[in-house]
């Protein structure tokens, strides 16, 4: 191998996910995605078998409210083949194990309890720790980290389900910061959570999240999969292996200095079989083409392509001078001035604008939308919707 020890670092496996929300408008591909999932972790397995001494899984193993007998069988079975020591924390999803009794881990699986413990192995002559500690209930606000050490002559790896403070968005699940992870004789920190992958730091001590080994939704982008972690004295080199077997992807389809809707076909590039999610933006003469039929220029994106697409957004604007319209005395310049003077609004005078008298019935709606921060977007699009259509009309 040229180094004293590897390992895998996998997380957020989340084996037998429903993915409800993807399953419901396209259970063609819902039905993919959850076997790409299996499909990963049978990809990681192979390369663990050719490549790692040992793998750690750092939490989201399964999804308990879904994991059914198979689920666990076909986890065991790949785990099994892999041969070597596997060790497991469990996290928010996986906290429980209804099968445990029925369906137990074969022998090289270690699950950590949900008190802190230290695994030990000699690898060629090389002392090696795995410490960890698995969640008892789906939620703790409680510091895990803390409670982990290593030993000054061993090379440590710290196995967490944690939200960390300087990732953004990463929840308050056994929160810690960076501060908690060094002075603790631990090496390595293989952290699960978060899905997006995210080296954190890469020394002294390392600390990397490896994201989840499936995108399952459109916001889950690009490649997923594990590391390869190859330690030489004191020094880690990571490698990330991609694995998964559909790729979500997101991409911006920009309209500015295209004349025909085939150019900004062909200006769109996207991985071949992936499920992509177009914006449509930019200012130009095809911003009316595109209001016209975003989900079929969409689909003829991923016939070229060869991929799966759909329309996340259309922001486009047509090619006109919105300062010289404002100034004008048309329908489209009172548009824009009333557009203005919406945007200046606060949230409480919008709701009193819009939802007087009959138009009360949309309070609920439009509550909605300025709570999600959306509805100024749905503002703008409105107007250029509108600007658009007359200045086609118009010509």
């Amino acid at each position: 191998m040229g180094c004293d020890f590897s390992f895998i670092h996998a997380a957020d496996l989340h084996l037998g996910s429903r993915l409800r929300s993807l399953s419901s408008s396209d259970p063609e591909l819902g039905s993919e995605v959850y076997e790409s999932i299996f499909g990963s972790f049978a990809r990681i397995i192979d390369a663990g078998i050719k490549e790692s001494d040992f793998m750690v899984i750092s939490g989201d193993l399964f999804d308990e409210a879904f994991m059914t007998p198979r689920t666990k069988n076909r986890f065991c079975e790949e785990a099994a083949r892999y041969g070597k020591p596997v060790f497991i924390v469990k996290g928010n999803h996986d906290f429980g194990d209804q099968w445990e009794e029925t369906i137990p881990y074969p022998p090289n699986v270690h699950l950590f309890p949900g008190e802190p413990r230290v695994m030990r192995m000699n690898i060629r002559g090389r002392k090696v720790e795995v410490a960890g500690v698995s969640y008892a209930e789906w939620h703790t606000s409680e510091n895990l980290a803390v409670k982990l050490k290593g030993s000054p002559d061993a090379y440590t790896i710290a196995v967490l389900h944690c939200s960390l403070k300087e990732i953004a968005d990463s929840g308050d699940y056994a929160p810690c910061s960076l501060n908690d992870l060094s002075g603790r004789n631990i090496d390595y920190w293989a952290l699960g959570h978060i899905h997006k992958r995210t080296v954190v730091r890469e020394h002294g001590p390392a600390v990397v999240y490896p994201g989840n080994i499936q995108g399952r939704n459109v916001r889950e982008t690009g490649e997923k999969g594990c590391y390869l972690v190859s330690v030489t004295g004191d020094r880690e080199e990571l490698r990330f292996i991609p694995t998964q077997g559909v790729v979500f992807d997101e991409v911006t389809a920009d309209i500015t200095g295209k004349r025909t809707v085939n150019e900004l076909i062909s200006s769109v590039e996207v991985p071949r079989g992936s499920v992509v999610s177009v914006t449509f933006a930019g200012k130009g003469q095809l911003d009316r083409a595109i209001r016209a039929d975003p989900d079929g220029i969409a689909d003829a994106i991923a016939s070229a392509r060869k991929c799966r697409a759909s329309v996340e957004a259309v922001r486009t604007v047509p090619d006109i001078d919105l300062a010289r319209i404002r100034e004008g005395e048309t329908l489209m310049s009172e548009i824009v001035r009333t557009a203005d003077g919406m945007f200046a609004m606060d949230d409480s005078e919008i709701m009193d604008m819009l939802c007087k008298g009959p138009a009360s019935d949309i309070k609920d709606t439009v509550r909605a939308m300025i709570d999600a921060g959306t509805f100024r977007e749905v503002l703008q699009e409105a107007e250029m919707e509108l600007l658009s259509r007359i200045e086609g009309g118009s010509r």
